[in-house]
């Protein structure tokens, strides 16, 4: 079927319709296999009001945005630390969507010298005040910073987000040294939740959607896999050092006691299938 959704990736026409949600759908490409939604820029830059902190992710932003130094989040930012300083130990270290900055925080305490990029003024002055973080308050591909200046750029749940990560991974090859390192943290849409959820929306004739719209949030615009993040790097001057596995951290899912342990078996299974819903990239300049 062809559709008149291009693929965000390869600008391919030939597309198949994987689901239809409230309000938008979620697309897969038959060229270069990316999974993509059909929100516009426009439509994307609209949805992080009050209520996507507060609300819908608001344990995790609590977490993020808090004085609490026994957040599970700063072990999961430390597992991510130990990934990139395999291939560098140290050195200056940029975080595009920083948010209030806690990763910045727990890099610091490991000797990096940091500095992030943040869009929103809120959490960048949180990340100023409360963490003494130096942020830069704009957008990455427009503020001004030195060209391959950073030891390593990384983007925690960030390139899900964007409507063009081709641009922005051009971007951070600008900014990166030669010997420099990228990490990424994102979803991996090859997991056995999102397996789960589709299963259960096609075999109820779409009766049954929640999950499937939990797993297809609106705010990711972009679905990666291993294969398609290497391809997409490949393609902006990258080569994939490593691919780990990750997983979301379940102490901060706002979701209701039942489908807490429904949540908390699908992981346990995706863990011994290597099926975790999460990956951490790290990559090097070609």
């Amino acid at each position: 079927m062809t559709s008149s959704v291009s693929c965000r990736l390869c600008g391919s026409s030939d597309v198949k319709r994987r689901i239809r949600l409230d309000g938008y759908a979620v697309y897969r490409c038959r060229t270069c296999h990316a999974v993509f939604s059909d929100l516009t820029a426009e439509q994307a830059a609209g949805l992080y009001g009050a209520e996507y902190f507060t609300e819908e992710f608001g344990p995790y932003f609590a977490a993020l945005f808090g004085d609490a130094d026994d957040t599970p989040i700063r072990e999961h930012f430390d597992g991510y630390l130990d990934v990139l300083q395999r291939v560098v130990p140290g050195g200056c270290l940029l975080d595009v969507g920083c948010a209030a900055g806690l990763f910045l925080d727990v890099a610091r305490d490991r000797g990096w010298e940091v500095e992030g990029v943040e869009i929103s003024e809120h959490a960048a002055s949180v990340a100023r005040d409360r963490r003494g973080v130096d942020v830069i308050v704009g957008d990455v591909m427009e503020v001004d910073l030195p060209a391959r200046h950073f030891d390593a750029i990384t983007m925690l749940d960030v390139l899900e987000h964007v409507v063009e990560p081709g641009r922005l991974l051009d971007r951070t090859r600008e900014l990166i040294r030669p010997d420099g390192a990228l990490m990424l943290v994102l979803p991996n849409d090859r997991n056995l939740t999102t397996m789960t959820a589709m299963a259960a929306h096609r075999l109820t004739l779409g009766a049954v959607s929640y999950p499937a719209s939990r797993v297809h949030q609106i705010y990711h615009v972009t679905y990666f896999t291993p294969a398609t993040i290497t391809r997409l790097l490949v393609e902006h001057g990258f080569k994939v050092v490593a691919i780990e596995p990750d997983e979301t951290v379940r102490g901060l899912i706002n979701e209701s006691p039942l489908m807490k342990v429904g949540v908390g078996t699908l992981f346990a299974a995706s863990r011994v299938l290597g099926l975790q819903n999460k990956m951490v990239v790290l990559a090097r300049p070609a």
